[in-house]
């Protein structure tokens, strides 16, 4: 299948500009001597996809160029093919694909510089309009100041003016007041010494029924607080992981630390930071991997021994250990 694939594309290759190229000389040659591809790439001691890449002119798929000059040379002093001749040619083709790639090179450059004027010409009519608007956008804030100012300077105006009118109103009613307020005191009086007779409907209202709560004993009161206390320690203090596993780990904390625990199967059960007087209550299946932040104030229960961790003890006071294994 790849020798296939590789003729067709033998058969769609064409050098532009060079009527007769190195590769079709050398196939039409290999041909006219009835000679095999594999027999060319025996004597030259090369491979069959090298002698199809000479006679397509496919020298991009040979190791370097100098390369395929030895290559082109040596066959066509096989076929008997003046060497020279077919190294001119090839020399040829690759002054026109480098001519070439100048060109593409040289485009390129001109549209880049091209897209570079064009996006200095948009930044800088964007920058003019921002400009522009900034502009008309103070001018109208400047007419709505003034605006404001104007209305607040007629509106004092105004106030002082009503304030005026108010005051003269007030001194044409300050006669009148001075009656009303006399009345009104001596009304006062007289009330005040009828309060001092006794009312004739004297009572005193007491809650109804049902609405005090019954007294409790005192030792009721005190079983209730330590309930209250036993069950809120409990809840704050205390943790239980179940894992799925018959080993019991407990560990006491007597001061803030971290806590890392990794299960028999390489899982991590637990990472969290306890605080002083928490109890970490651990069910599952050993060996635990245990990394302890503080752990000069930790101290681990397996299986109920007691478990010594100060060899394991680091300089910043962490410790890391394995146990039930």
């Amino acid at each position: 299948m790849k020798v296939e694939s590789l003729s067709d594309e033998v058969g769609k290759t064409a050098i532009e500009g060079i009527s007769r190229s190195p590769g079709v000389l050398l196939r039409q040659e290999r041909s006219r001597q009835d000679l095999k591809k594999m027999e060319v790439a025996e004597q030259l001691h090369i491979t069959k996809h090298y002698v199809t890449a000479l006679e397509s002119d496919s020298y991009e798929k040979l190791p370097a160029t100098i390369f395929a000059r030895g290559y082109l040379k040596k066959y066509a002093e096989l076929l008997g093919l003046d060497a020279d001749q077919i190294v001119n040619l090839y020399n040829e083709i690759e002054s026109k694909k480098l001519g070439e790639s100048d060109d593409v090179n040289r485009r390129k450059r001109n549209k880049l510089n091209f897209m570079w004027i064009l996006f200095s010409a948009i930044s800088v009519v964007l920058l003019s309009l921002v400009i522009w608007l900034y502009g008309v956008f103070s001018r109208e804030n400047s007419a709505a100041s003034e605006l404001r100012v104007k209305y607040q300077t007629d509106k004092d105006v105004i106030q002082d003016t009503f304030s005026v009118v108010l005051e003269s109103e007030e001194d044409n009613k300050t006669p009148y007041r001075s009656k009303l307020l006399t009345n009104l005191d001596s009304v006062g009086e007289i009330k005040d010494e009828s309060s001092m007779e006794p009312s004739g409907d004297n009572r005193v209202i007491f809650p109804p029924k049902g609405s005090e709560r019954p007294d409790a004993s005192l030792a009721d009161v005190r079983d209730a607080s330590d309930r209250i206390y036993s069950t809120a320690t409990q809840l704050n203090a205390n943790l239980r992981i179940d894992s799925g596993g018959s080993d019991f780990l407990l560990v006491f904390f007597k001061d803030q630390s971290l806590i890392e625990i990794v299960d028999g199967s390489q899982t991590r059960i637990y990472r969290d930071i306890r605080s002083s007087g928490d109890i970490l209550e651990v069910m599952g299946r050993a060996p635990f991997d245990i990394l302890i932040g503080d752990a000069t104030h930790t101290n681990l229960v397996f299986n109920g021994v007691e478990i010594d961790v100060s060899s394991n003890i680091r300089v910043d006071h962490s410790a890391r250990l394995v146990i039930g294994n």
